[in-house]
């Protein structure tokens, strides 16, 4: 008895993944449709709409949560976060399988799908400057973000879980440049030297953030945890955007005992980002086999403040502030002697 006791209690914390026995292929749909324009003789447009729908995805779905229609167990289970003040229940001893604790087999019930507008211009030599610059407005759509084995938040209905993609980002724009300044003609051969040649280039990077799930804090839903929950939404969503409150908290509450929160999966908006990454570049050719260049580099150029960290929990102290940033302005120098 102590050898199955001890291997009951070894095998709680031992998750179980298996294949659906009905294995269905996993299927992808793409399609795209361009119009391209030339604007000049070297300037082009294009402007295109991108799509795709995946089906028969992975999920993991855990069918060893306790028993959702046993009120008094499930109330024993989340303990104190249900208003209980005594020992909380040990999970493993009121599952259908008992002694193990998150059984999943990995079903291919998920689904998912893009749509974008993409719009691309692009010149070369105009007026010393190569310029290419796109922008994309698109919207992905899916249950699961993860990849293969990764489990869904609620096993009963994996529908909840439908909404924008973790990774969705609604506006993207990315520009690179070079810009050679031009020669200086009338100059002596000194001032051409050290003050024409030069090259800039650079890119610059806009995009809106990413969305993110408002948790519901400790769990409240009794089934013995591998689920996740969402807060209840009471309030339309805005956005203060400062630091301290960058949406409005007071739009979410933890949901009751026992209870799914109704908040939608991804419905808060994280900051975007406004970056600039530039370089400018010089040879100097010395002699017919001895050449010097000299390059200055600046990442995130102009030191604009982007704020990130997000705090995405309804029962933490600091719900909704923004806690980190990336990186501040980075400068660095590099030469290279050929010969």
């Amino acid at each position: 008895m102590s050898v199955c006791c001890g291997a009951a209690r070894r095998f709680a914390t031992f998750p179980i993944w298996s294949l659906d026995k009905t294995y269905k292929i996993p299927t992808a749909a793409q399609w795209s449709f361009q119009i391209q324009q030339q604007l000049r003789e070297n300037a082009v447009m294009t402007v295109g709409y991108v799509g795709n729908s995946n089906y028969h995805q992975s999920e993991g779905v855990n069918i060893n949560t306790v028993n959702p229609n046993d009120t008094q167990t499930r109330l024993g289970v989340c303990g104190a976060t249900c208003g209980f003040t005594g020992t909380p229940l040990n999970a493993n001893l009121y599952r259908p399988y008992q002694g193990w604790a998150a059984i999943a087999p990995m079903e291919l019930g998920a689904n998912s799908n893009y749509n974008s507008l993409q719009v691309a211009v692009r010149t070369t030599a105009w007026k010393s400057l190569v310029l290419n610059s796109n922008y994309t407005w698109s919207h992905a759509f899916d249950i699961i973000d993860g990849e293969i084995f990764s489990n869904i938040n609620n096993p009963f209905n994996a529908r909840w879980d439908y909404g924008p993609a973790g990774f969705d980002r609604r506006h993207i724009s990315v520009t690179s440049f070079i810009y050679k300044f031009p020669a200086l003609r009338d100059s002596n051969q000194w001032a051409k030297q050290v003050l024409g040649g030069w090259e800039l280039s650079g890119i610059a990077l806009f995009e809106s953030g990413t969305p993110i799930s408002i948790a519901a804090g400790p769990d409240v839903l009794g089934l013995g945890g591998t689920t996740g929950n969402r807060a209840n939404v009471v309030a339309p969503i805005t956005y203060p955007k400062t630091r301290l409150q960058w949406f409005s908290t007071a739009s979410f509450q933890k949901p009751g005992p026992l209870q799914w929160g109704t908040a939608a999966r991804n419905d808060v908006v994280t900051p975007g980002r406004n970056n600039w990454n530039m370089a400018l570049f010089k040879a100097f050719q010395i002699k017919e086999n001895l050449r010097f260049e000299f390059r200055a580099e600046t990442f995130n150029t102009f030191n604009h403040t982007q704020l990130n960290g997000l705090q995405a929990t309804v029962t933490s102290g600091n719900f909704g502030q923004l806690t980190g940033s990336n990186s501040p302005r980075i400068m660095q120098l590099g030469a290279k002697l050929l010969f």
